[in-house]
């Protein structure tokens, strides 16, 4: 987890800022870990640029993580999305879960919520 949330805090802010700006929506993921055990962190953003999109790329292999342009859903308990827009700059942020088990999942959607997140049916 403490991997993770390194891979979260690196491809938010990266995603967001830069020159260069390629403007329309722009998807990037890291998974980390395998099975029950992987979560992955898909971040969307409406401007971005193609050096930052690498960046947050490499960080996420540097710390142990798999990109991909989506978070594969299969066997996926659900995600917790949470936007956030400023200055015209949005930024998506969905955490995908794949425990496989109930109280887990119930666990994971409360604490989405309480969040502020909105949970994602796989």
């Amino acid at each position: 987890m403490k991997h993770l949330l390194r891979v979260v805090v690196l491809l938010v802010p990266l995603l967001v800022v830069g020159c260069n700006a390629i403007h329309g929506s722009t998807t990037t993921a890291c998974t980390v870990g395998t099975g029950p055990s992987q979560t992955c962190v898909e971040v969307e953003t409406n401007i971005s640029t193609s050096q930052t999109i690498t960046t947050a790329e490499n960080d996420c292999t540097n710390n142990g993580g798999v990109v991909s342009n989506a978070c594969s859903h299969d066997g996926a308990d659900g995600g917790c999305k949470k936007t956030t827009t400023t200055d015209g700059i949005s930024v998506s942020t969905t955490v995908w879960y794949y425990s496989g088990v109930a109280d887990t999942v119930s666990t994971e959607t409360s604490s989405c919520a309480q969040n502020g997140g909105t949970w994602l049916s796989p």
